[in-house]
Formats: structure tokens, sequence, C-alpha cells
């Protein structure tokens, strides 16, 4: 096979895409995982800062006033750091529910709704050591190198433009209370995660965009492997033919068993044999048990004569019969005059012979 049929340069298929996608295998950042919690951090921190800031004083304050009881006992000790440690969690309840909330919607999103715990299964080929060498010397080595630049980029100017902003303030905290120094750290804090997680979301687009582009390439298909898939979907040719010929087989063996139950068979002396059949129970008109030409032709006739069943000969209907009926069909209504006339004939032999009329006849 020519080189360039081993190229992957075809699409991949919805089936590809699927079977990608059932493995775990999706475009997903995690750049953008962590610019979305940035941002969410300081959305929660803002919105929940004041009575966190409230509750965790008040959970100091009881620390404080308990440590500095008398005669606490061991047991009154636990029930105290059990007491604060609930109190802890209760307040930073929100904030963690706000944080896995985001964490949770931009891993669906990235998902695509998707959800499967092949990724979790063990693979030996992640501790091919051939593998590892090609990640380290690849394109994806030099592409984190350059996002790790960027970030550490992104972190520095966030923590600048906001200290440079600060300063002033910062300057005049030796004079001011605690509570002002808390609210400078909250004002500027704040301000630094909702800027960096801001240029963060910038990078992570663009990473975004790159994962989907490499997932792209990933999934990309050779000639020879779209040729394959659409034989697994649509069933080798191969095998159709086979099935095919099988089927036929099985319906000119179940045809061939019929032509005893036939009431006439009628033939172009040679080259033609329809056996027909009239039941009322089963058709309004007379229907076809077995067609065939030439050899088939034969096999019906010989059947016929063994079973002792009519075969007559009539040239125009056996040609006009085998050009329009199938096996499990009733004669067209322009043959029922003819075809009556046979059955008719049939039914005189049979009265005359006082008996079954088997042999050929001409009608």
């Amino acid at each position: 096979m020519a080189d360039s049929d081993q190229e992957k340069t075809e699409e991949p298929t919805e089936r590809r895409r699927q079977d990608a996608a059932a493995d775990g295998q999706i475009p997903k950042s995690q750049d953008l995982n962590a610019a979305v919690l940035l941002l969410a951090s300081s959305l929660a921190l803002g919105a929940a800062g004041p009575g966190l800031a409230r509750a965790m004083r008040d959970v100091m304050g009881s620390g404080l006033g308990f440590a500095s009881a008398t005669g606490l006992t061991g047991e009154a000790a636990v029930a105290l750091l059990r007491g604060l440690g609930w109190k802890t969690l209760a307040a930073l309840a929100a904030f963690l529910g706000a944080m896995t909330a985001a964490a949770l919607a931009i891993s669906a999103v990235q998902g695509r709704g998707t959800f499967t715990l092949k990724p979790l299964a063990p693979k030996f080929e992640r501790i091919d050591p051939s593998k590892g060498i090609k990640k380290i010397v690849g394109t994806q080595t030099a592409v984190e190198l350059v996002k790790s630049l960027l970030k550490l980029a992104i972190v520095g100017w966030a923590v600048w433009s906001v200290l440079r902003t600060a300063w002033p303030e910062i300057t005049v905290l030796g004079a001011q209370p605690p509570r002002a120094m808390l609210e400078v750290a909250r004002k500027y804090g704040l301000g630094m995660l909702t800027k960096a997680g801001f240029a963060y979301l910038a990078l992570a687009a663009a990473d975004y965009g790159w994962q989907v582009f490499q997932h792209e390439k990933q999934l990309r298909m050779t000639k020879e492997e779209v040729k394959q898939e659409m034989k697994n979907q649509e069933g080798d040719p191969m095998v159709k033919q086979r099935m095919r010929a099988l089927g036929r087989q099985r319906a000119r063996q179940q045809m061939f068993r019929d032509v005893p139950t036939a009431d006439v068979v009628v033939v172009n002396p040679v080259h033609i044999a329809v056996a027909l059949k009239y039941d009322p129970s089963v058709a309004p008109a007379p229907y076809v048990v077995a067609v065939g030409r030439r050899k088939v032709a034969e096999r019906i006739k010989q059947l016929a004569f063994d079973s002792q069943v009519p075969v007559v000969e009539n040239i125009p209907l056996a040609r006009a019969l085998v050009a329009s009926v199938k096996v499990g069909t009733t004669i067209p209504a322009e043959l029922y005059l003819a075809v009556a006339e046979v059955l008719a004939y049939v039914i005189r032999q049979r009265q005359r012979a006082g008996a079954g009329v088997g042999g050929a006849a001409a009608a």
C-alpha cells in the first residue's frame, strides 16, 4: 500500500467521534477550568466575604474564649474542637458550594454531556518510555512551555497592576486600625483575583482552541480506515453477496418443496415452468408456488412428474406468467381467463381419469 494511503487526510466519521467520546477522548483545557475557578472564587468571595469574615471572627472569638477558661478537661477540649470545626465548615459552606458548582459546570460543558469511566482504566502505553520521549521532544512540549511562560506573565501582571494601585493605601496602613488592613486586603485581593481570572480566561480560550485542533488532528483517518468503517457499518460486500446467495438458495429449496402441492404446472416445453395453485382460503385468485427458467424449469417439471402434478404446455401463457409474476404472488387480472381455462382443462382430465392426472398435456 502506498505511503500516501497511510496519511490521515480524511475527516473523522461520526462513528469515529462517537467511539472517541465513549472512550473519554474529548477536547478539554485544564487552563479553562483554572480560569473559571479563579473568576468564581472572586465572585464568591465578593458576595460571601463579609458574612464569611464575621463567621470566622465569631469562631476565633469562641475558640479564644474557651481556651482562656480554666478547668478545661480532655473531653471538653475534644468537644470544643469538634464544635469549632463544624462552625468553620458551616462558615465555608457557601464558598465551597459555589466553587464546587463552578467546577462541575465547566467540566460538564467541556465534557459535552459525556460520562465515562474508561479514562480511569489502567493503560500500559502510558508508561511506555518511547511514547514518553516523544511527548518530551514533541510539539506539545513546546506549546506547554509557552503556556507556562504566559501564565507566569499573567500572574506577574495581575500582581503588579494591583499593587501599583494599592501602594498608596498600603504605605499608610501602619497608622490605621486592623479593620482597615482587612478591608485593603479584601479589596485588592479580589481585584487581583478578578484581573488574573479574566486574563487567564483569554489564555484558556486560546488553549481550548488548540486542544480542539489537536483532538481533530488525532481523530483524522486514513482512506483505508474510512473504507473499512463503511464496510463495517454497511456490511462487507462479499458477506452480503454470500448472504443473498444463501437466501436465494433457501427460497429455491422452499419453492421446490412447494411444487408437489401445486394444481398445475404451465410450461413452455423446455425453457419455462410456472407452478400454480388455487386455494380460496389463501388467496382470491390462483397464485404462484414456483417459477423458473432452463435448469430450474427442468427441476420443477421433474418434481411435478414425480408428484403426479399435471404439466400443461401453453407457450403464450407460460411466457406471460414468467414475465409478470413472482413466487407467492397472485396472477395478474389479465391472465385470469387463460389460467381458468387451464385449470378447467385439468379438472376435466381428472374427472375423466377418476384419479390423479400426471404427465404432460397441451391446452
